[in-house]
């Protein structure tokens, strides 16, 4: 094998290692200290006191689409590890990232006048979607967003300072022994992506029903 065919797969290896692992941060929206799990849940915000329009709107997104009793994010642990899946090399990889997303999209409606917002969490893993497509399947489309997505997850990581320790030796374990690393205290990010859902599945009712 040449040097440059060596090189590249070793930098492949890397940063599939790196998304997996950034992905499972972003879904778990980490909280310091793990002694947080004797708190019930997460006050998210005060939507209801926003009108919605221009620059006034909450600075968390509720979820109002669901059951009063999961509106409030419950604390759940999530232990990092290391997965066949969401790998470089196949295109079982390629639908997989896909699937991270959810119905509808990174986006959903809100307020009175059913405002657009992006949501930061799958606006995340749309940019991890695009660096696989980027860096593996060359998508012009996907090359175009590497900058911004690169600057945009600097920018998370920096922004959320996850103090949590890690061993030092990731680069000589072996993976196929030694899986699982830190577990972390995390919002319950299934009650996000089923209320992405319901939103979404409201608006289609909505968009029929006014013919919009």
């Amino acid at each position: 094998m040449h040097i440059r065919e060596v090189v590249l797969s070793v930098v492949l290896c890397v940063t599939s290692t790196t998304l997996i692992l950034t992905t499972a941060w972003v879904l778990s929206d980490v909280y310091i200290n793990h002694n947080a799990l004797q708190t019930t849940n997460v006050h998210i915000n005060a939507a209801h006191e926003s009108s919605f329009i221009g620059e006034d709107f909450p600075f968390l997104l509720s979820l109002d689409d669901l059951p009063p009793s999961r509106q409030n994010l419950s604390l759940v642990r999530m232990t990092f590890e290391e997965t066949v899946h969401y790998g470089f090399d196949a295109e079982i990889s390629l639908n997989e990232w896909y699937q991270m997303l959810p119905l509808g999209s990174v986006a959903i409606r809100q307020g009175p006048h059913q405002k657009l917002f992006a949501v930061s969490m799958f606006h995340e893993l749309h940019c991890h979607r695009l660096l696989h497509e980027a860096f593996v399947k060359r998508e012009k489309h996907a090359l175009k967003h590497v900058a911004h997505c690169m600057n945009y997850l600097r920018q998370l990581f920096l922004c959320r300072a996850d103090l949590t320790p890690e061993p030092g030796n990731i680069l000589t374990l072996n993976f196929t022994e030694y899986r699982q690393g830190p577990t972390r205290v995390c919002r319950d990010w299934e009650a996000v992506y089923d209320n992405m859902g319901y939103s979404w599945l409201k608006w289609l009712k909505i968009k029929g029903t006014n013919n919009l």
